[in-house]
């Protein structure tokens, strides 16, 4: 029976591709580099603020910037996506409700991601609020998905154990993470990779909508 389920944010949970994509062009336009599509920063995600903004100067063919240059821009980036408002961030239909419902059944809930922490922690709290009792992001303290540290270390303050918990995401960073962490894995068809790249990844699970994402949850908290 499992009792804690684990969400990956950016294409899980929420969809926030638009402002993502917004908020590195914008970076871009103050470096005049030249912008990036919104499938080219969707084909940048997974590994984190850092990775993100390093893929996007690659897709626009500027990837060529000194480590302090390329502070540079990372730090604005950071400074505008923080400062952003983020009105096309939203949660994907039907979340909030299954979200709700499995609180309901009895999970507890979780976000972890490679998003920077502070920004994960206030999305988490904007979108979801109590909802969600336990969210990591990206930071120091631990090193980024797909290593397992930060999903043992939630697991163990959570007072529950691997056998207990989930891990539910949208690409195969996030399928990685959870056999890394030799915990169930779910991976959802509505986020950031196609299906054949989630397929390849072996899951446990995969669902092509929250509602069949919330039955397969309910299998497995009565199981």
């Amino acid at each position: 029976m499992k009792k804690l389920a684990i969400f990956d944010l950016d294409g899980t949970l929420i969809s926030s591709l638009e402002d993502l994509t917004n908020c590195i062009n914008e970076t871009f336009a103050l470096f005049s580099i030249p912008f990036v599509s919104s499938e080219q920063c969707m084909n940048a995600l997974g590994h984190g603020a850092k990775n993100l903004v390093h893929n996007c100067l690659a897709f626009s063919n500027n990837d060529t910037f000194s480590d302090s240059e390329f502070e540079n821009i990372l730090e604005t980036y950071s400074d505008i996506y923080g400062k952003d408002p983020k009105n096309n961030t939203v949660p994907f239909d039907g979340i909030v409700k299954m979200l709700e419902n499995m609180r309901t059944r009895g999970y507890k809930t979780a976000i972890v991601s490679n998003k920077p922490h502070q920004f994960t922690l206030d999305i988490s709290k904007k979108m979801f609020g109590n909802l969600i009792d336990f969210t990591y992001g990206q930071s120091d303290a631990f090193p980024r998905k797909p290593a397992p540290d930060i999903i043992h270390h939630l697991i163990d303050e959570s007072g529950f154990n691997p056998d207990d918990s989930i891990y539910i995401g949208d690409s195969d960073v996030d399928v990685r993470t959870a056999k890394n962490a030799n915990i169930t894995s779910i991976a959802v068809t509505w986020g950031y990779r196609s299906k054949d790249v989630l397929v390849k990844e072996n899951p446990d699970y995969i669902v092509d909508s929250v509602f069949e994402l919330e039955d397969v949850l309910t299998f497995l908290i009565s199981n």
